[in-house]
């Protein structure tokens, strides 16, 4: 995509038919919101990606904590006996 966006760029001469040169600007206009657009949808895939992510992490942690209080509960009823 970005060498058809350079390519056209390229095309382009000041000595070129008026609507030639208006056909690649469009050309290029149009691939740099295809660009913009493929980010922005990336973008909002990592994010929804390190949220899930966050989330099982969190679930980890809370299951880990679960477990320690039981060890730690088991280790003082055994200590009392």
């Amino acid at each position: 995509m970005i060498y058809i966006r350079d390519e056209c760029q390229t095309i382009i001469h000041p000595n070129s038919y008026p609507t030639y040169n208006e056909r690649q600007q469009k050309i290029i206009e149009m691939i740099d919101w295809v660009v913009d657009k493929y980010k922005t949808t990336v973008k909002k895939k990592r994010n929804q990606e390190n949220e899930e992510q966050e989330v099982v992490i969190e679930n980890i942690i809370e299951e880990l904590d679960k477990k320690r209080e039981i060890a730690i509960n088991k280790k003082q009823s055994y200590i009392k006996r």
